[in-house]
């Protein structure tokens, strides 16, 4: 009786250590496709537009420096788009890499420029318990583009961020007191569609809630599931 209960203990734990290995596995094989994708496709952008500056270097000398600033500009949002990756394979247990950390720079370094005041109300203890790099990766994506979004157009003198645990589901909430937008005729631009399909990668849900003149308040809904996920 002992014997097989050791041997029940035994292979739940060579099951378990196995399900980790595949899950580090599957963490690497996403941060490969992420980053394979996102050079290849942006380095061969940078190549077009280094071509055309180069022919066009003497014949029409503003145009070429607008390609060479579209390069430069190009090069400064990839290599903050693998410091993201980079720093969603660090342990969220260590404060440097926290969510709230990092969303409060990014926050400053999109909104304070624009004077817009931002209030965070962040569960770090929550935030710590996620340790799956795609978990952490996405929601940090999310929260940049409503970031973003609030930064060019929203005209708000004020932002709201939070993230917390209610019942058995993570919230993820964005809100400005700005003007607003009729979601009936809203362009591509805002993004609203990445963030809609970052949240499906996670299993989450996605809503916007806004008018004219009433600000935008963005709320996604994760299952608890993701506090162990690891997939």
């Amino acid at each position: 009786m002992v014997e097989t209960k050791r041997n029940a203990e035994l292979a739940t734990q060579t099951a378990n250590l196995l399900r980790k290995e595949l899950n580090i596995k599957n963490w690497q094989n996403e941060v490969s496709r992420d980053l394979h994708d996102d050079l290849g496709a942006t380095l061969s952008s940078m190549h077009i537009y280094g071509d055309m500056a180069q022919n066009i270097w003497y014949t029409q000398p503003g145009k070429s420096r607008e390609m060479v600033g579209k390069i430069s500009e190009q090069s400064k949002e990839l290599i903050q788009r693998m410091g993201d990756v980079v720093w969603s394979l660090k342990s969220p247990e260590e404060e440097k890499n926290s969510v709230g950390l990092r969303l409060r720079n990014y926050s400053k370094e999109l909104l304070s420029g624009k004077n817009i005041i931002t209030h965070f109300e962040i569960d770090e203890v929550l935030a710590q318990k996620i340790v799956s790099p795609l978990v952490r990766k996405n929601i940090l994506l999310i929260a940049k583009e409503a970031m973003n979004n609030i930064a060019k157009y929203s005209g708000a003198a004020e932002a709201f961020i939070s993230f917390k645990l209610d019942g058995d589901r993570v919230h993820l909430i964005i809100q400005d007191k700005g003007k607003g937008f009729d979601k009936l005729f809203t362009g591509q631009g805002n993004g609203l569609g990445n963030m809609e399909q970052r949240c499906k990668q996670i299993k989450g849900t996605f809503s916007v809630h806004t008018e004219p003149g009433q600000g935008v308040r963005i709320n996604r809904i994760f299952p608890i599931a993701i506090i162990s996920h690891s997939g």
